[in-house]
């Protein structure tokens, strides 16, 4: 009887840890192929994936067990759907392949600033303040709705996120009383109707008893507010974090407190930060203030296409070979770290629609999804050859009811995972 830990691709044996959690899951294939499922949770859905990958290789031989359990509880993909918009249909796939991979948190950023000259997006249907909805394209409430609960069955969470007091341009765009003297990127938070105006947004998709943004986290963003009052912001940021749990739902947040530094304590209970960026908030002092954590190193995994900063395509073989979600680009801790959640990758629509098309946009995420999905599985494990995962990588059909790479056979099909360089099929690992 063969036992391996079955992570992302489940023909790379790897060792049994030991690891528990509703996340965790015993495989045994039957003498008549059938699979034999040990779980609880989400458990149930990775051990259903491990299963269909196995038939999917041809490895899923009678007699073999898999035990399995994945080394980081949060293994995100961020979309910045605000400055290009994807339609539903693209978040579905892109939610049934990061099931595949075993990715379990999809974060939407829906709301910034213009991009490409366009007009700042607010992507989401809004009976609040008629006339906020982007015109051209935006979710319906009850779409959103039920894609929130769809793709939990798929054992993703979805976190949608309003970002203020920065990246406000589209709430400034409908209301101008609210901007900073700065201008209608930012918020003029001395303005006692600011909080009232998000607090209002917040009660049309967080309250009621079926609330749209269903799943149990909300982010209030807190990225990148420059040269404001500190004191003002922490104020703002304690305020939003209050206004997200009296809906019952756990903050998430843009790390910005070094940056922002002050006297005006922020609670940080069931608030979990996104450190991006160890300037705006320095891991260790996010940890020692009691936050939780997620690793999202913009110098490491940002994509930002055709924008010549951060990355059009990621460095797979350099995040395969040396990352794991512990490592903060500069600040590392261990991987059992309590106030470590786990990690996280993100595509940026800086460039708006000039920055590549859904196709393009598809090329960049599927490898950042096979690879980083491995990493935030399992981590650093010993023995692992980049050359064999990316050649398994390669042969991987695509997650059940996906059909993007053969429509986009011009682009993924001849990506290398490793060098980023378009090749062609013949020369494919």
């Amino acid at each position: 009887t063969l036992v391996l830990s079955a992570g992302l691709l489940p023909v790379i044996p790897q060792p049994v840890d030991g690891r528990t959690g509703d996340e965790s899951y015993e495989l045994r294939v039957a003498a008549d192929g059938s699979a034999e499922i040990r779980a609880e949770g989400r458990g149930r859905v990775w051990a259903e994936v491990t299963y269909a990958q196995l038939k999917a290789m041809g490895a899923a031989k009678p007699g073999l067990v898999v035990k399995d359990g994945p080394k980081y509880k949060v293994r995100a993909a961020m979309l910045d759907v605000a400055r290009k918009f994807f339609p539903m249909d693209f978040l579905r796939d892109l939610v049934r392949t990061m099931s595949w991979y075993k990715l379990n948190e999809l974060h939407l950023h829906l709301n910034d600033n213009s991009a490409g000259g366009r007009a700042a997006g607010f992507r989401i249907e809004c009976e609040t303040y008629p006339g906020l909805t982007s015109t051209d394209g935006a979710y319906t409430k009850a779409e959103f709705r039920e894609f929130v609960k769809w793709a939990a069955t798929l054992g993703v969470n979805i976190v949608p996120e309003f970002d203020s007091p920065a990246h406000v341009g589209a709430f400034t765009r409908f209301d101008a009383s609210l901007a900073s003297k700065k201008g209608g990127n930012y918020f003029d938070l001395s303005n006692p109707k600011v909080v009232d105006f998000m607090k209002r947004l917040f009660e049309e998709y967080l309250g009621g008893k079926d609330p749209v943004f269903a799943g149990p986290d909300f982010s209030v963003g807190t990225d990148e507010y420059e040269g404001g009052d500190p004191e003002l912001f922490r104020a703002y940021t304690d305020r939003m974090f209050a206004l997200v749990r009296a809906f019952g739902k756990k903050p998430r947040a843009w790390g910005a407190l070094t940056q922002m530094a002050g006297k005006t304590t922020v609670d940080p209970r069931d608030v979990t930060l996104d450190i991006w960026n160890n300037g705006y908030y320095r891991p260790a002092d996010a940890i020692r203030d009691g936050f939780k954590v997620i690793c999202v190193p913009d110098n490491l995994v940002y994509i930002v296409p055709s924008a010549g900063y951060y990355y059009d395509w990621l460095d797979c073989r350099r995040l395969f070979s040396r990352w794991e979600p512990c490592d903060f680009d500069g600040w590392t801790t261990t991987p059992d770290d309590p106030a470590l959640a786990g990690g996280k990758f993100a595509l940026w629509n800086d460039k708006g629609e000039d920055g590549c098309d859904l196709d393009g946009a598809w090329a960049r995420l599927l490898p950042a999804i096979q690879t980083l999905g491995q990493k935030m599985w399992s981590g650093a494990v010993a023995g692992q050859d980049w050359d064999a995962f990316r050649a398994l990588a390669w042969k991987m059909p695509e997650a059940p009811g996906v059909r993007r790479t053969e429509r986009a056979a011009g682009l993924y099909l001849v990506v290398d995972l490793g060098t980023h360089r378009l090749c062609t099929l013949d020369s494919a690992p």
